[in-house]
């Protein structure tokens, strides 16, 4: 009978520890990179534009908000904003989210999450009014998406926003003009990527690509540095929009759908045992091929420099 309690009892203890490890490669991310709360404090009754740290700007005009109830806010209650701001292609793959749109392939200008209480009550836009967002990315026929994924950010699937008009801002003498308002914002001359969003939450600047051929591929990593909790995904390079892999075995990936013959960025991090592992390649997309890439060693301060560098390439 004891050997038996000591068998469940090591057993718990050995799948505790496996459990501890496929969520340090996330965790270690989240303590050593972490992506940036912003919190603003607004009064609901005035109109208010916000300048977040990475570039977008919100403008939201006054009494749009009420209580998730749609009952009215309690007068003179202060109205706070968290925003988490993806404008960086990185920002998105360690935070594990995606280009897709039930599995069709889109572009992304800039993606946020936006979540509101007053009072220590959460709240929505009123029906009829929305919110108006500049992104810092380049303006070419972007729409609103939406997405009604919860905390987990890999569950996250945008979907457009139907019937809504979204021109592009043009900017005359540091004023812009756009769906009828006139709004002071300050970028001299510039044509702005501005869309308006009727719903807090995730939001997406983005466009359809419609590709005609798409495939899967595969890739396999030397070692075993992979496990369900591995970054993995493949990025682009002429056009914002990342695909996530899919974990099949101890070494191996799937990715779909992907573009046949566009070129691709295959982008890796893992942890494991303390120590980051990192691997970057850029292939062509072949036709259900197989590739191979090797996960380096690297120390935290390299896997940051890496990732800024990755960054200043390439910009939305």
């Amino acid at each position: 009978m004891k050997k038996i309690i000591i068998y469940f009892i090591l057993t718990a203890v050995i799948c505790g520890c496996e459990n501890v490890s496929k969520e340090n490669a996330q965790s270690a991310i989240n303590k050593d990179i972490p992506l940036l709360k912003q919190e603003f404090y607004i009064n609901p009754l005035m109109d208010t534009l916000l300048k977040c740290k990475f570039g977008s700007e919100i403008y939201i005009q006054a009494n749009s908000f009420c209580y998730e109830d749609s009952s009215s806010l309690i007068p003179e209650a202060e109205i706070l904003l968290e925003i988490f701001e993806y404008v960086r292609l990185t920002d998105m793959v360690l935070n594990k989210l995606s280009t897709l749109s039930d599995n069709k392939i889109i572009e992304t200008g800039g993606m946020l999450n936006i979540t509101g209480n007053s009072n220590n009550k959460s709240i929505k836009l009123r029906e009829n009014k929305s919110i108006k967002i500049y992104f810092p990315s380049k303006p070419n026929g972007f729409f609103s998406f939406y997405s009604e994924g919860g905390k987990n950010h890999e569950s996250v699937n945008w979907t457009i926003e139907k019937n809504q008009s979204h021109p592009v801002a043009q900017v005359r003498q540091d004023t812009s003009l756009f769906e009828g308002d006139t709004l002071n914002w300050n970028k001299n001359n510039a044509k702005l990527n501005v869309l308006s969003f009727n719903k807090l939450g995730w939001i997406n600047c983005d466009r359809f690509l419609n590709f005609d051929n798409t495939t899967d591929i595969f890739v396999k990593v030397e070692g075993n540095y992979i496990d369900s909790s591995t970054f993995c995904s493949v990025i682009l390079k002429s056009y914002n929009s990342i695909i996530p892999g899919k974990i099949i075995s101890d070494n191996s990936m799937r990715f779909f759908p992907l573009p046949i013959n566009e070129a691709v960025t295959l982008f890796l991090i893992s942890y494991k045992d303390g120590n980051y592992y990192m691997g970057i390649k850029d292939v062509i997309v072949k036709e259900k091929e197989t590739y191979s890439v090797n996960l380096e060693l690297v120390t935290k301060e390299q896997l940051k420099y890496k990732i800024e560098e990755f960054d200043k390439g390439r910009p939305l």
